[in-house]
């Protein structure tokens, strides 16, 4: 039997083509009877990894696996990588993370009031929380709040406003606002979120 030669690597070597030399290697060394720790010492990895290509020639097994083992973000509801395992999916889809990490070295006291600022401008009042966290928001079935917070793509997260100020009404105040008093039936509030929920379901 002819020895598989592995292929010149270069910069634009793709990954799966790499993952497919070793397969091939491994069943071939396999065929001559070599042990699966042998196999692993000759092309250097481990002996499991040795294990998994040859139950697993193409990946087709470990992509379901992953599929299986994904989730769905907490703020996107797009899928989550399945690669750590069985239940230890992420709360979060990639992009979210990123943007999440962006978003604590961005967002800052003076930073965040600005932004209630030019919340109160385009809507005529000052964010509540459930605004500013879309999961919030479709818990209390206010999906329009949630789709708006994407949309305008430019407010900072609730927790990171609490994170700042320590209570919302705080960060309210120093924006210059009378924030809503604890209890008190905002109708104007209610009955536009109303209007919007109705349009969502139209």
């Amino acid at each position: 039997m002819a020895t598989i030669e592995q292929p010149v690597s270069t910069g634009g070597e793709q990954r799966a083509a790499g993952r497919a030399w070793r397969v091939a290697r491994a069943r071939e060394l396999r065929e001559r009877g070599l042990l699966l720790r042998e196999i692993a010492a000759e092309i250097g990895v481990a002996t499991q990894t040795v294990f998994a290509w040859l139950d697993d020639p193409d990946g087709c097994k470990l992509r379901e696996r992953k599929q299986r083992y994904g989730g769905v973000c907490v703020d996107c509801g797009a899928a989550t990588s399945g690669s750590d395992g069985r239940a230890c999916a992420p709360a979060r889809c990639g992009g979210c993370a990123q943007r999440r990490v962006g978003e604590r070295a961005r967002w800052t006291r003076a930073s965040i009031i600005e932004a209630i600022g030019e919340f109160e401008r385009r809507y005529g009042h000052a964010p509540a929380a459930a605004d500013w966290n879309p999961d919030q928001a479709r818990r209390l079935g206010h999906h329009a709040r949630a789709a708006r917070f994407y949309a305008d793509g430019c407010w900072p997260w609730s927790p990171k406003v609490l994170s700042v100020f320590g209570r919302w009404n705080d960060a309210i105040r120093a924006a210059g606002f009378a924030p809503t008093p604890s209890g008190c039936y905002d109708r104007g509030r209610a009955n536009r979120l109303r209007e919007h929920r109705l349009k969502d379901a139209a």
